[in-house]
């Protein structure tokens, strides 16, 4: 008795620290945005480069515009007692976290909800802190521009001269004024590297993430 007792405390301990430990992600879809913000208040959503820039190409406001509504949001999180990981105005959609994969079935039936889909799973928490960042002492000479070629941009000349952007440089476009999103798995030491020590002095980094 004591032996299947010793198992059973055991195995509930091993299921609880499962339970704890694993993360299920869900794309949760919304059936419509009714509720959100009109587009007479697009100002509160949208920031004012990008009205200024759908102006200047005459691209009206529609739909995808619209946050999602949050109402929507906070109900989904609520009823799962899930996490918000992210969300999409575009596709109408979250993604939350739950460490209990039967608690997406709260949502079943809910009429502001068009579809659940399972899209990660995870053996642990999927937010972690970052890694720290390895010194890189490698130095890189610019000289003067003078051609179109690598003695200008060194290591980025095959990244350049495959999409043509020598040409863009040599008739002026070097992109000021506009905001630029790179999105990738990561840049370790980013922020330290010589070679980007220019971005972060003269303010040109926005945001990072």
């Amino acid at each position: 008795m004591c032996r299947k007792f010793l198992f059973f405390f055991l195995g509930l301990i091993l299921s609880l620290n499962a339970a704890h430990a694993t993360q299920f992600a869900y794309q949760v879809t919304f059936a419509n945005k009714n509720g959100t913000n009109p587009f007479s208040d697009s100002s509160t959503f949208l920031s004012a480069r990008s009205l200024a820039r759908r102006a200047a190409q005459g691209i009206l406001l529609d739909s995808t515009d619209l946050p999602v509504t949050h109402a929507y949001i906070d109900s989904a999180l609520t009823l799962t007692g899930g996490k918000l990981h992210e969300a999409s105005k575009w596709f109408n959609f979250c993604v939350i976290l739950i460490n209990d994969s039967t608690h997406i079935h709260s949502l079943s039936g809910k009429t502001f909800i068009a579809s659940v889909k399972l899209v990660g799973y995870y053996t642990d928490s999927l937010h972690k802190p970052g890694h720290k960042a390895e010194d890189n002492n490698q130095s890189i000479v610019f000289s003067n521009k003078t051609t179109s070629d690598a003695t200008y941009y060194s290591l980025t000349w095959d990244q350049t001269q495959m999409v043509n952007g020598y040409y863009l440089h040599d008739i002026g476009y070097q992109g000021a004024g506009k905001l630029i999103a790179v999105l990738d798995a990561g840049f370790a030491g980013a922020d330290t590297h010589a070679g980007f020590s220019d971005l972060y002095t003269t303010g040109r980094v926005a945001e990072v993430h």
